[in-house]
């Protein structure tokens, strides 16, 4: 749900939440590996991150629940694969 919602947001404001997210769980929450992967400074990521909670409610504590990450981890899969 929170996924689906960031790509909605994106595809309204022409943002890159959804990218910024999926890299973010993908590098297990390193700030400075998915700084480095989008090419953003960190600020940005920050405020990014601070964007998606805003968002979807998600915030590091979510992502640090192994069930919350697990099913964020396969929501991404699904959603790429389709």
């Amino acid at each position: 749900y929170e996924l689906k919602k960031l790509k909605e947001y994106d595809a309204r404001n022409r943002t890159e939440l959804y990218k910024t997210l999926m890299t973010y769980i993908l590098n297990e929450r390193n700030t400075v590996a998915t700084a480095s992967d989008l090419y953003v400074g960190r600020s940005t990521l920050f405020y990014r991150l601070r964007k998606i909670k805003e968002i979807t409610g998600l915030d590091n504590e979510h992502l640090a629940r192994p069930i919350k990450n697990l099913y964020l981890r396969l929501s991404i899969f699904l959603m790429e694969r389709g």
